[in-house]
């Protein structure tokens, strides 16, 4: 019996090295967009902003914005780009708990070029939305679970800022 109990303490202890092995190994998020497959999601974002408005009065504001996104690959670039045409199918926003318009962006579409990580390079105008706001972009790094990224952006609708995301992989 005591070599037994050997052999299984061993186990165990490999087991352990494996496992943690494999939790540590990173990835490398990217796009894979496919012909004829479109990607739908869900996307809510919820935003908190201070601000002193031109009489010096501070302000507060709560946003909540609730969109469906069609997101369909159109071409595959030789540089590995991919131009993608972006669908808003739904939008709601709230703004201080009230009911707010979006601007008309349901049913638009753009087309965009970006890269795998998400980073868009090339926008056609005539959309009625900012898809620079809606598409978050990877890092290029490998991540692990727990790890965060920022995304900085510049919007001028429904006020003119500068938003900060912070994503975190789970």
């Amino acid at each position: 019996r005591p070599k037994m109990r050997k052999v299984t303490i061993l186990l165990l202890v490999l087991g352990c090295f494996v496992f943690t092995e494999a939790a540590t190994a990173g990835v490398k998020l990217n796009f894979n967009f496919e012909k004829n497959k479109p990607v739908r999601y869900q996307l809510t974002m919820k935003s908190a902003a201070k601000f002193s408005t031109p009489d010096g009065k501070n302000q507060e504001m709560k946003m909540d914005n609730y969109l469906e996104i069609t997101q369909e690959l159109i071409e595959r670039k030789p540089d590995g780009n991919v131009r993608v045409a972006i669908t808003i199918n739904k939008a709601k926003q709230e703004v201080n708990g009230k009911p707010q318009p979006l601007y008309n962006i349901e049913g638009q579409t753009q087309l965009v070029t970006m890269s795998p990580s998400g980073h868009i390079a090339e926008t056609v105008a005539g959309a009625g939305f900012q898809s620079g706001q809606l598409q978050m972009v990877f890092p290029t790094r490998e991540l692990n679970e727990g790890d965060q990224w920022e995304q900085t952006q510049f919007i001028d609708k429904p006020l003119p800022m500068e938003m900060k995301t912070i994503y975190t992989l789970k």
